[in-house]
């Protein structure tokens, strides 16, 4: 549309004309970017399923990106259902339309060894009640379900940095006078003042083994020990 100045002169109407124009360039200069790395992404989309997906077997043993299958929502959960599935971007051997069972189930159903879920380090777990967060979930590629593949769950903290229940109460009992157990758990003010008083003359050290023992007493970074 072209811009009118009403009782405007000839440069105020130039002016306007200009930017408009100048407007115009700059969208249809991002819209192109923007087609261009859609085009680019699909490419490389599509490369990467391609490459994973050549593996001269069988059609039917195929799974994940490498399939297509029609689901069925009104299935009855739970039943093992049989569904109409179709390679793509694959080179297989066989017939490309198969026939494959699956569990009806929608994806965030899945029990929790058929998908992964990205971890949250930052929580903390030794509290009560155990703090929970939202993250992501993506089905492994050979689950079968219904609806998007990635999804968001909520699931309480649980996570580690690799300190050992059994070494930390081996050294409060060996060395806690020195305050060896506290600088291992992360907690190295407390450390210095168990080592500077003989762990408490003793009473600080049998506080400290009853507190690891029942697990009350854990990293300074409330991760979760390694049972063993």
């Amino acid at each position: 549309m072209l811009a009118h100045v009403e009782n405007g002169d000839n440069s105020s109407s130039i002016i306007i004309d200009a930017s408009k124009f100048y407007s115009d360039s700059l969208i249809q200069q991002s819209a192109s970017i923007k087609a261009e790395g859609n085009n680019t992404t699909a490419s490389l989309s599509t490369e990467s399923i391609s490459d994973n997906c050549q593996t001269n077997a069988p059609c039917h043993t195929l799974t994940g990106n490498c399939i297509t299958c029609q689901f069925n929502d009104s299935c009855v959960y739970g039943e093992d259902t049989n569904i109409t599935c179709e390679a793509k971007n694959a080179r297989c051997t066989g017939n490309r339309t198969f026939i494959k069972t699956y569990n009806c189930r929608y994806c965030y159903q899945t029990p929790s060894h058929e998908h992964t879920c990205q971890r949250n380090t930052s929580c903390h777990v030794v509290s009560a009640p155990r703090q929970r967060y939202v993250t992501k979930c993506t089905v492994k590629p050979h689950v079968l379900c219904i609806g998007n593949k990635n999804f968001a769950k909520h699931v309480p903290c649980n996570w580690t940095k690799g300190y050992s229940w059994g070494t930390a109460l081996l050294l409060s009992i060996v060395f806690g006078g020195f305050g060896v157990d506290r600088f291992y758990l992360g907690m190295w003010q407390e450390g210095i003042g168990k080592l500077f008083s003989f762990g408490g003359l003793g009473v600080w050290t049998l506080i400290d083994v009853i507190l690891i023992a029942t697990g009350y007493l854990g990293p300074a970074d409330h991760s979760l020990y390694i049972r063993n």
